[in-house]
């Protein structure tokens, strides 16, 4: 009888651990997710300012306060307006899905405690059961 607990309770363990285990690994990814969603979110605003600063440009264009350096730089300013207005909305998605997949792995570590604990519990009975 108690070589049967001791069994059991040595399997439980081992699952246990495995459970850890897999919840570590979890957890890594969601931190590595994690600090891709902070370089986005720094790279957003970097083209946030961009885009202010050639709000700016415009508007001293429009004034009639800009140079003749302004207006030959006017085609050039236009294509980076146009490059960083594309590139705000791929990286404004990739931030989306990052969320996405950050929410989707707390769903999964959540699930996952809960799973160890029920298992833990689930154990637990079983041996006293008996």
């Amino acid at each position: 009888m108690e070589t049967q607990v001791l069994s059991q309770l040595s399997a439980s363990n081992e699952s246990l651990e495995k459970s850890i285990k897999e919840f570590q690994a979890i957890e890594k990814y969601y931190s590595s997710q994690n600090e891709s969603l902070e370089k986005i979110t720094l790279n957003l605003e970097d083209h946030k300012s961009i885009m202010n600063q050639i709000k700016a440009i415009n508007f001293l264009e429009s004034t009639q306060l800009a140079t003749e350096n302004l207006l030959i730089y006017k085609d050039s300013i236009k294509n980076l307006e146009n490059t960083c207005s594309n590139n705000m909305k791929f990286l404004e998605d990739e931030r989306i899905n990052k969320e996405s997949t950050l929410n989707k792995i707390r769903e999964d570590i959540e699930m996952k405690r809960i799973e160890l604990k029920n298992s833990y519990k689930s154990g637990i009975k079983k041996i006293f059961k008996q």
